[in-house]
């Protein structure tokens, strides 16, 4: 059984964007979507892009690892959505 995995990798800058140099071939070689999100040129991400292109949130799981804030803006979102509060899964920190 083969699963869908979608990867939004969002940054700030073109500059970041770049880092790691090789993520978009390891995406491809793991057959993984990489969606890159540059905040500066796209705006932030929002939980309406990603679940456009998840579809139906009930068959599926988000995983997330970013600012809190951004974090809890996502899963509310999502949420709203259909996707359930166990499915919603994070690692979320805070810049000092």
């Amino acid at each position: 059984m083969h699963q869908q995995v979608e990867f939004w990798y969002s940054v700030d800058s073109d500059a970041e964007a770049g880092f790691p140099a090789n993520l978009a071939e390891l995406c491809r070689r793991a057959g993984v979507t990489l969606h890159t999100v540059i905040s500066e040129r796209d705006e932030r991400l929002r939980a309406d892009e990603v679940a456009a292109v998840l579809g139906n949130l009930a068959d599926g799981s988000v995983w997330f690892c970013g600012p809190d804030g951004f974090g809890e803006d996502i899963k509310r979102g999502l949420r709203k959505k259909g996707l359930s509060r166990r499915d919603f899964h994070s690692e979320r920190f805070d810049f000092r």
